[in-house]
């Protein structure tokens, strides 16, 4: 049987919660960077290219994001200052550095985790942008381009998510639309910067007599 203890709560630290969704998402990263290696490719192979790294950049970005996320949901920062762009009345509020030590503040005051969490996502969305508008002038035409495409549109409609997400007051329906949306995109950068350096080695069959 539940204790009552736990039936009534059934939230969790913000630091565990962060910690285990991380670690979980490296490893489906991990599966995700295996299954893309062993499907074909074909985009040429560019693992040293500056491409590639950005791709790379990307990727970090992603999981940066989640772990952000992580801290909003354990702190149940997503249920204060729902309204957006603004963040208690300013783009840059008040009260982001309260608590000592200051470092504090990026993982237990609610307005510093909420308004990092959104930085992260502009930044992500700025650089998706620029990566595909790079990517449509360095190399027309080729799949890299089209994956670049498509992460951007994957990170615009996690964006409208999020927004709708806050706006809403945490409407369960587009929470969940928004957390899963977000491993959805991971497998996808995942596969974006493993596209740069082609499928694993084929094995050389045996001729037979």
């Amino acid at each position: 049987m539940v204790s009552s203890g736990l039936a009534k709560r059934v939230d969790v630290s913000q630091y565990r919660l962060a910690v285990h969704l991380t670690v979980a998402c490296l490893i489906f990263a991990s599966i995700a960077w295996v299954w893309r290696g062993l499907a074909p490719h074909h985009g040429r192979a560019l693992p040293q290219s500056p491409q590639a790294k950005a791709a790379g950049g990307l990727l970090f970005l992603v999981l940066l994001q989640i772990y952000l996320g992580a801290l909003v949901a354990g702190l149940d920062a997503g249920l204060a200052f729902n309204t957006w762009p603004l963040i208690d009345g300013a783009f840059i509020p008040e009260g982001l550095g309260v608590m000592k030590p200051l470092w504090h503040n990026l993982f237990e005051n609610i307005k510093t985790v909420q308004f990092v969490h959104r930085m992260n996502a502009y930044l992500m969305f700025v650089l998706a942008l620029a990566n595909m508008v790079w990517l449509l002038r360095s190399l027309p035409g080729t799949t890299h381009a089209n994956r670049s495409v498509i992460l951007f549109g994957m990170v615009f409609l996690q964006a409208g998510l999020g927004v709708a997400t806050l706006l809403t007051h945490v409407d369960i329906g587009l929470a969940l639309a928004h957390q899963g949306f977000a491993v959805v995109i991971l497998g996808f950068a995942v596969a974006n910067l493993r596209g740069y350096f082609g499928e694993y080695p084929r094995s050389a069959g045996v001729a037979r007599a």
